[in-house]
């Protein structure tokens, strides 16, 4: 399968999140998550049901296919990996979530598999949250 673009990624993340939180997908509600226009969406929902990615009815349901749930998901997951790396290291949630999309759309798979386990294992051991602790002194004192 042909990479998705970025902008194809995004929506699908988009759509993917909102699915997951309201269980259904609205024009109006995924315009004002990614702060665009309706007929902007409308459109590249047209693109999307193209691609395979989505079903889409005008004025009607508009649902993730099994591979744009793939796309999606997975973008969501680079991105929320990223984000909390990000602030593990320190930095403020906007920056890290800002930095994340752009760490999510240009690394190798094989990089982001890498980030993917390093960040579960930062979370879930004494070590990596030590590790945390010393990091954030170290930025403050310099030792």
């Amino acid at each position: 399968m042909k990479k998705a673009s970025r902008k194809v990624e995004d929506y699908l993340e988009t759509l993917y999140l909102i699915q997951k939180k309201k269980g259904y997908l609205k024009v109006r509600d995924i315009a004002a998550a990614m702060d665009v226009k309706p007929p902007s969406v409308v459109e590249m929902l047209r693109k999307l049901e193209d691609a395979e990615l989505v079903d889409y009815e005008r004025y009607g349901a508009i649902t993730l296919t099994k591979k744009g749930i793939e796309i999606g998901k997975n973008t969501a997951e680079k991105h929320e990996t990223f984000r909390k790396f990000l602030i593990f290291i320190g930095l403020p949630e906007k920056t890290a979530s800002d930095d994340a999309c752009e760490m999510e759309h240009h690394l190798h798979p094989e990089t982001i598999s890498q980030f993917i386990e390093f960040v579960g294992y930062l979370e879930s051991s004494k070590e990596g949250k030590k590790c945390r602790d010393e990091f954030l002194r170290y930025i403050e004192t310099r030792e």
